[in-house]
């Protein structure tokens, strides 16, 4: 009796294995395999460091991975692209993944992007931690493009260190038939778990004192004589003023000057470095997050 029961035990253990290997090598839709590799591959995915406090109050963004995947490659190859964030522009958190379906890499393309964000052809699937993910033909959302929709992904211009939470973002945002890029710019200060403003660090009395120093700075960096020269470089010095657009680091400030704040131009934009000490005089030495900027 207790050697029947020793191999009913065995067979059960193995038969239980089998059908959970069977699980995984042969599911039973493609669905099911996609979705297999979408969390193998989630597990694996590098994201952008993030902070490990909670900072974002007006900005709520979810980290996700893009893949895009051929059918026309063996086993529906996916191609991971870099990491993305997707918010809704309009009010669906309970939709936030499933109803973000875009199509801009042709519009990426245009802008002779490296690192585009999704590809229109074949399907695209996001993989998120919170939502389970839907696939959608590429051509079914050209019959439902008109929905108000926005993506973000971070630029190599992002700086942390254990104060600061500096990060530039590449938007792209449809509201209506035309999709627009634009550049987005946050600071934030990790002790106090607030975003940093143009007010908080300066005064608005200060603008031209500030701007005189943003043009000495930008005759200096590309070797002009005086800022007139400065039209030389296609640079318009009467648009050239303290920008709220702008990215911190321990020693500089980078003021950045577009003549658009969205649109084709965008991408032209110019970073103004200015060391952090240069500003010291027209800074708020009240604040705390001032003394971190200006402490040696």
């Amino acid at each position: 009796m207790k050697n029947l029961l020793i191999y009913c035990f065995a067979v059960a253990f193995f038969v239980s294995c089998n059908t959970k290997s069977s699980e995984i090598s042969a599911p039973d839709t493609v669905a099911d395999s996609i979705q297999i590799v979408l969390d193998t591959a989630a597990k694996d995915s590098v994201l952008p460091e993030t902070p490990k406090t909670l900072l974002y109050d007006t900005e709520i963004f979810i980290y996700d991975t893009a893949y895009y995947v051929d059918p026309n490659q063996p086993l529906h190859k996916f191609v991971k692209y870099k990491a993305v964030l997707a918010m809704p522009a309009r009010n669906d958190s309970d939709k936030l993944v499933r109803d973000i379906r875009f199509d801009v890499m042709n519009f990426a393309t245009e802008r002779q992007m490296t690192d585009p964000i999704v590809a229109t052809t074949g399907y695209f699937a996001s993989v998120a931690t919170r939502f389970k993910t839907e696939f959608r033909a590429a051509d079914e959302f050209s019959k439902s493009r008109y929905f108000d929709w926005t993506v973000a992904r971070f630029t190599k211009n992002t700086y942390q260190d254990s104060r600061l939470y500096c990060m530039a973002k590449g938007i792209y945002e449809n509201t209506g038939s035309t999709p627009l890029f634009g550049l987005s710019y946050s600071n934030w200060d990790k002790k106090l778990k607030e975003k940093v403003e143009y007010e908080d660090l300066f005064s608005e009395k200060d603008v031209e004192d500030i701007r005189n120093v943003l043009v000495g700075c930008m005759v200096k960096k590309y070797g002009v004589v005086n800022e007139d020269s400065l039209a030389s470089k296609g640079i318009s010095v009467e648009q050239i003023a303290p920008s709220r657009k702008f990215l911190l680091t321990k020693d500089t400030i980078y003021f950045v000057y577009s003549p658009y704040e969205l649109g084709m131009e965008a991408e032209r934009s110019v970073k103004i470095p200015v060391a952090n000490k240069q500003l010291r005089q027209f800074m708020d030495t009240t604040k705390s997050i001032v003394r971190y900027l200006l402490e040696d």
